[in-house]
């Protein structure tokens, strides 16, 4: 068992249950605190999601980004293709200990070249050979993109029933993307409605003004797809 101090940067959607990570403060031997590595908790069930009387805070809130948070843990997972993957200690209260503002998440902000596109597939997805191929990869990171969109996708299944999707468009590093969106506190914000929401592309308040965490998420079918797991206006 080992207990993590960890600055929530994401809790987002999944499975109908939480997807949670943030960047890990670790006190150095004269005292000090500094920035380590990402940790995403996971759980042994429901492909890592965690349920909400597994995240609950000591106060019954929710953690969210910006918080400092305590979770105990049981170990690391050792996943091959999202290395930042540490099992919750079932049981085990999760401590809230303060909360920090934009300005630390905006030190935290990360410069890949890209967004683990991969020649020859959609660059809303990767494989797990791919990841593996590379020198060094990681499942999750924080930047800042320009010209950011959201948009309802709606698309129609073989049964002629269609489903509609909260996605967004951003450019990075002289490249567009497309991912899926997952963030509930954006989506309450702006799809209040969903799924009645009208489809189309919305503007929002200060597109060029945020930063947002992208994720992988495991495996389906042959593909990692990369998601949208916040989007924190600044």
């Amino acid at each position: 068992m080992s207990t993590k101090k960890l600055f929530i940067l994401a809790n987002s959607i999944k499975k109908h249950h939480r997807c949670i990570a943030g960047r890990e403060v670790v006190k150095s031997p004269d005292g000090n605190e500094y920035w380590a590595g990402w940790v995403r908790p996971v759980t042994r069930h429901d492909e890592g999601a965690i349920y909400q009387s597994e995240y609950l805070l000591q106060d019954s809130s929710i953690p969210a980004p910006f918080d400092v948070i305590e979770i105990p843990f049981s170990g690391i997972e050792n996943s091959s293709t999202q290395p930042e993957n540490w099992f919750i200690l079932q049981g085990a209260q999760w401590s809230k200990i303060s909360r920090w503002s934009s300005a630390e998440a905006q030190l935290l902000i990360e410069t890949p070249k890209n967004l683990w596109l991969q020649p020859g597939v959609k660059q809303d997805r990767v494989t797990p050979q791919y990841l593996l191929s590379q020198e060094s990869h990681q499942s999750l990171y924080l930047i800042k993109p320009v010209d950011f969109r959201l948009f309802i996708e709606v698309s129609t299944n073989w049964e002629g029933i269609e489903k509609k999707k909260r996605r967004g468009v951003f450019c990075y590093n002289r490249q567009w993307y497309n991912f899926s969106m997952t963030d509930p506190l954006i989506s309450q914000k702006y799809f209040p409605t969903f799924p009645n929401h009208p489809s189309g592309t919305l503007e929002l308040e200060r597109k060029d003004d945020l930063i947002i965490c992208v994720s992988l998420t495991p495996e389906l079918k042959g593909y990692h797809y990369k998601i949208l797991a916040s989007i924190i206006e600044l």
